[in-house]
């Protein structure tokens, strides 16, 4: 990508923004506009506008055009967000050309949706009176110049400077500290027209002393221009197309629930509401209050009746949340939670106001949205674990859409997993209107604190989309297990598995306790719950089963459910032992979801103790319903369990040869065969060089010393997601002391990249390494690498193979978790620098052709088998 500058810029941009959004020029004289001062807004009567159901980024200060720069990251829309003083420049006047501008430029801009259709940018308005700044000694400093021995000063105050000189000079000034001593102070005798919290040694963690801002929010004087402001912004955007929403949320960082807060130790909320005279409730009462036109939400439900409004709050703001729904707004005003992530110990509270609680309690009569609370999650092996984890937490409400500070949406380690065309999906669905739920095995690592009359914790148990696991019921008692967990016996897992986004927390059975089972249970509102299966009635429905699970033992894997005359049915899925993550779908057409199991459950997962069956590992169960017919099956997929794409996929073999740690630390892993979802040989020998002499020119001769070779035709296979990879071979000759000993063929993909190739020849003779470079593209889940002797033997002596981009995003696949095929493009060799390019030719000769339709027969009649192999289940 040509994006890691305007990443860079991107970043440093919103890092502005979070300091104070102050570097932007000050505008020329406005053309002033003049508005009512409050009252309810003359609009005609229009339907409710929602936001597209789409991710947003925030702060979105430069208007980015996401779909030209980073079109691989899917649609995206900006959240705008204004400090207040610049558009409100006096009493009844206002300067919109910072808003105007932005909205025409996101005009010019389009959005392509998942189904094709084509908008402009989406835009979502936010006006900020409040925000969190990086300790300084410039913001709102008042005695230039300043001296080293100068305080700190935390937050910045968007109040408008007008309304700030008529705050000055009505309350009476509070005194702050000048000076680094501690037992000297120095005293100024003005407040700026700001609450100022004032910390010192002594008092305050800090360290040093420091001075934060927060608007006077319990002021009337405040609240008066606030109002102003408000029905001002309604007159001029409530009917605008280009506005898709208006977030609300009067406090730092636009956030509601506290009017500032503790920041790098220093205990500035509580000294702030000591200081001020307004204490936390006066605060939070300006926002949301009993009483018509009596608060901040009432007056932008009124100015804005026709457009979708999101209360956007966190901390102590979530104890206000089921007042402000008893206020009955119409249209009711949406829910935004600003603590979107995989885990955190405020998620529950055995009092029901969680955050995740609040949320999913009014997922049908709220619109939901998310803001992903901490951004930078990267640099660390499981960053993109907890990023995959924070969507699942987000969606557990059926969100409408989720925004982001910060870049990680178009990161390409993050895009190029696909968890978020995985997100996209579930965005702007209810619980009657989706087609599909799911669950996410795991359980929170936040367990609340012995004693106390509140406890705090994590989301207990799973990430439920429409679908639960009963607790309490015989025989379904299940053990959380993690990463490290399968990294340690019995399992003894490696690489790639543990940096599977699944890895992270999942959960198992426990035959050993006798607990082989995992219950589940839809939401009863769920429109395919109770239906007539298909079976027993033209009209009725039949079910996708899909299971994300660790292919673990031979032994089979049960989804069993009943049948509308109350008959328990098996369904098994014979397992491979693979030792990886792998996703199977079923269609089910006898199922009859009516809470018929022990505990209300509606299906189980078996582990089949009794048929030899081994603990199973699962991370995700999802059921999709259909009406009517059956559809047709994509042309060309065979209905057999299928691989779970990784993250990025590379993976290093040492062929014929054991495990090696190279030079650089990389891991080459021992030779062997291919076994369905994973990787290996297909026939071949192996041969170790023996005695002194050892490869020259390159930077480990030992990889060089062993290799696979075929007497007649052989080759690699490496199951892995759909898209485009890098592929180096390595040769060396050290057996063949002459031109044209040895010669033979290579293809990757069936296309042929070295014909009649001779390795003394290309590398420049005995005991010389080379090392040449392909790149291909798979579409149909398995990559593969073909020899074909021509003389002598086909020979290898080790193989590397990444994954370096993804597919176009247009082609179906048949897992929805896989990226999509691209078409296939004639791989290119680039040997090392210094050796000679081998010239691939695109005519195959007559055996090849013949060698490529055996290779086809013989993957046809595994394909047969495996069918007959499932009709037997």
């Amino acid at each position: 990508m040509p994006s890691l500058a305007l990443l860079a810029a991107l970043a440093l941009l919103t890092v502005l923004g979070i300091i104070g959004g102050q570097l932007a020029p000050r505008l020329p004289p406005p053309a002033v506009s003049t508005t009512p001062e409050s009252g309810s807004v003359q609009v005609q009567p229009l339907a409710q506008v929602t936001p597209p159901p789409i991710n947003y980024i925030f702060y979105d200060w430069t208007n980015t055009d996401f779909q030209s720069l980073y079109p691989e990251a899917g649609p995206l829309g900006s959240i705008y967000v204004v400090p207040w003083r610049r558009i409100h420049i006096n009493d009844n006047q206002f300067d919109w050309r910072a808003i105007d501008d932005y909205l025409d430029a996101a005009q010019n801009m389009t959005v392509t949706l998942d189904n094709g259709q084509v908008i402009s940018k989406p835009v979502i308005l936010e006006i900020l009176d409040n925000e969190s700044s990086f300790p300084n000694r410039e913001v709102g400093a008042p005695i230039p110049p300043l001296t080293p021995d100068s305080p700190m000063f935390f937050f910045a105050d968007y109040t408008p400077p007008f309304v700030r000189d008529r705050l000055r000079s009505s309350i009476d000034p509070i005194t702050w500290v000048q000076s680094l001593d501690p037992y000297r102070e120095g005293r100024l005798t003005t407040d700026l027209g700001s609450y100022m919290a004032i910390g010192r040694p002594g008092n305050s963690r800090c360290g040093w002393p420091f001075v934060a801002f927060a608007p006077k929010y319990n002021h009337p004087v405040w609240l008066t221009y606030y109002k102003q402001m408000v029905y001002a912004l309604g007159q001029r955007y409530n009917n605008d197309p280009r506005v898709s929403a208006i977030i609300l949320g009067p406090g730092i960082d636009s956030e509601y629930g506290q009017a500032t807060k503790p920041i790098f130790g220093c205990d500035i909320k509580s000294i702030l509401y000591a200081q001020s005279g307004m204490n936390e409730s006066e605060y939070l009462q300006t926002v949301i209050k009993p009483g018509p036109l009596n608060d901040i939400a009432d007056w932008y439900r009124d100015a804005f009746p026709t457009k979708q409004l999101y209360l956007q709050f966190t901390s102590a703001g979530k104890s206000q949340i089921d007042l402000l729904v008893a206020e009955g707004h119409t249209p009711p005003i949406g829910l935004k939670q600003a603590t979107m992530v995989n885990d955190n110990n405020n998620q529950w509270q055995n009092d029901n106001s969680g955050t995740i609680q609040l949320m999913m309690r009014y997922s049908t009569t709220h619109s939901i949205a998310w803001e992903n609370a901490y951004s930078y999650t990267g640099g660390y092996p499981e960053s993109n674990q907890v990023r995959y984890f924070t969507l699942l937490a987000g969606l557990t409400s059926f969100p409408h859409f989720m925004d982001f500070v910060g870049g990680w949406p178009i990161e390409p380690a993050t895009v190029e997993t696909g968890m978020f065309n995985f997100e996209r999906k579930y965005l702007g669905r209810t619980i009657t209107s989706t087609d599909e739920v799911w669950i996410a095995l795991r359980d929170t690592q936040y367990w609340p604190p012995v004693g106390g009359a509140l406890k705090f914790a994590g989301w207990h148990d799973d990430f439920t989309y429409g679908l639960s696991r009963p607790e309490g019921i015989p025989g379904n008692q299940t053990r959380v297990i993690t990463t490290t967990d399968l990294l340690k016996p019995p399992f003894n897992l490696t690489y790639p598995i543990t940096t599977s986004l699944y890895s992270l927390i999942a959960r198992r059975t426990d035959i050993a306790s006798g607990n082989p089972y995992m219950s589940f249970a839809a939401d009863h509102r769920w429109q395919y719950w109770g239906r007539l299966p298909i079976s027993v009635a033209a009209d009725g429905v039949f079910y996708e089963f899909t299971l994300k699970y660790v292919d673990l033992g031979s032994d089979t894997i049960a989804i069993q459910y009943m049948d509308y005359s109350g008959i328990t049915r098996t369904r098994s899925i014979r397992k491979r032992d693979s030792g990886q993550w792998v996703t199977t779908t079923v269609t089910i057409r006898d199922a009859y979801l009516h809470g018929q199991f022990p505990g209300g459950a509606d299906f189980r997962i078996s582990a089949e103790p009794d048929a030899g069956g081994v603990d199973e590992i699962i991370h995700m169960v999802m059921v999709k319903g259909h009406s009517g017919s059956e559809p047709t099956p994509t042309p060309g997929l065979v209905a057999r369990p299928t691989r779970t794409p990784l993250p990025l996929y590379e993976q290093w073999v040492n062929a014929g040869g054991g495990r090696y740690v190279d030079g650089k630390g990389r891991v080459w892993a021992a030779d062997q065969a291919y076994t369905p979802g994973g990787w290996g040989y297909t026939g071949g020998y192996t041969s170790t060089t023996t005695g002194s002499q050892k490869v020259d020119e390159v930077d480990d001769p030992q990889l060089y010393a062993t290799e696979r070779y075929w007497l007649d035709r052989g080759g690699y296979r490496f199951d892995v997601p759909n898209g485009t990879y890098a592929v180096e071979l390595l040769f060396a000759e050290t057996l063949r002391d002459g031109k044209s000993l040895r010669i033979f063929d290579v293809s990757i993909e069936d296309k042929p990249v070295l014909q009649n190739f001779d390795i003394w020849a290309t590398a420049g003779g005995f005991y010389k390494g080379i090392t040449l470079r392909f790149q291909t593209t798979v579409s149909d889940g398995q990559l593969n690498i073909d020899f074909v002797t021509r003389k002598e033997t086909a020979k290898i002596c080790a193989i590397h193979v990444k994954y370096v981009n993804q597919p176009s995003p247009t082609t179906p696949v048949a897992t929805p978790s896989l990226p999509p095929p691209v078409a296939t493009s004639t791989p290119t060799a680039t040997p090392t620098p210094g050796r000679a390019t081998p010239t691939p030719t695109p005519t195959l000769t007559l055996e090849q052709r013949i060698g490529s339709l055996e290779e086809r027969y013989r993957a046809l009649e595994e394909a047969v088998q495996q069918i007959l192999s499932q009709l037997q289940q």
